[in-house]
This record gives C-alpha cells, structure tokens and sequence, in this order.
C-alpha cells in the first residue's frame, strides 16, 4: 500500500523509442553525454520522492565511466539510488 520507489524512464516523444535515441547518441560518441542529461532529469526528483524510497536509473558501463556522469551521481542519495546497468554494451 505505499511507493518503494521508481525507476526513471526517458520518453523523447515522436515514433523513435528511446532505445534508438540512445543508440544515435552512442553511434556519434554522445552515448555517455545523452545518458548524463537523463540521469540529472531523474536525480532532479529524487527529493520528491518519499523519504523511504529509491530511485532507479539506466545508465551503460561507458557512462558509469564517465566523469561528469560520476560526479553527477557524486551529488545525489546514493543510499537511495539503484543503478541498473543496461545491457545493450
């Protein structure tokens, strides 16, 4: 009877699933920086959420690698943060 947490999600809009907008982005070597502008979206809320609650985000093995990203996630509840490595890399 109460939210446990969430994961976030990328929606684009249009035809194109976001699986394919991220793919576009790791194709053009934008992979990680597409990923970062998704997980600051997410992170952005986390504080919304209950006390009690985590938040789920996707993020790929080059991202997790990737500086920014970590600073990123450097800034944020980690003891609420689950990471889901996904598994298109």
């Amino acid at each position: 009877g109460r939210v446990l947490g969430v994961e976030a999600l990328a929606r684009f809009g249009g035809p194109m699933p976001p699986d394919r907008w991220f793919l576009a982005a790791r194709r053009d070597g934008r992979g990680a920086e597409l990923e970062l502008v998704a997980v600051r979206s997410a992170l952005a809320h986390q504080s919304a959420l209950p006390d009690d609650a985590f938040l789920a985000v996707n993020l790929s093995p080059v991202a997790l690698a990737d500086d920014a990203v970590l600073a990123e996630l450097r800034r944020c509840e980690l003891e609420r943060l689950v990471i889901e490595v996904t598994e298109q890399e």
